[in-house]
């Protein structure tokens, strides 16, 4: 038996010039004619059952806050806001015996207002937040 292919023409999608040809073998069907394979997804479902995204207030300058508990199964992205006057930290709970209202000031990542970082933990109450004033706030993302 010969197997079967269809040609699919691609487009880069910039100017539509940029041409990639693939080639899809076809399978064969119950009725013996021959279809491309189905679609499959390949990202992860993602869990809508928790939050996707939030924000943290440090309410008091230096004094840090805890993480809400928010499993994340694969990290997430956290970002200082642009609106914050100055450097905020994040570090991990017993670094340095860091715990709740302790000031972090200086252990830690320190994040200038609207730079963002990756973390891998999982759960964001294993973290610690601080600000440089009142009010300072970061977000998060679930990944």
């Amino acid at each position: 038996m010969t197997d079967l292919y269809e040609k699919k023409v691609l487009f880069d999608g910039t100017d539509g010039q940029g041409r990639v040809t693939a080639y899809e073998k076809l399978e064969e069907q119950a009725d013996g004619t021959y279809a491309p394979p189905a679609s499959k997804v390949v990202s992860p479902p993602v869990d809508t059952s928790t939050p996707l995204t939030g924000q943290i207030t440090v309410t008091t300058g230096a004094q840090a806050v805890a993480g809400p508990d928010i499993a994340l199964p694969n990290g997430a992205l956290i970002e200082a806001l642009s609106a914050n006057g100055a450097s905020t930290w994040v570090t991990n709970v017993g670094n340095n015996d860091a715990a709740v209202g302790d000031d972090i000031t200086g252990l830690g990542w320190e994040m200038a207002a609207g730079k963002f970082i990756p973390v891998s933990v999982a759960n964001l109450n294993e973290l610690l937040f601080g600000g440089s004033g009142n009010g300072d706030k970061l977000c998060w993302i679930r990944l």
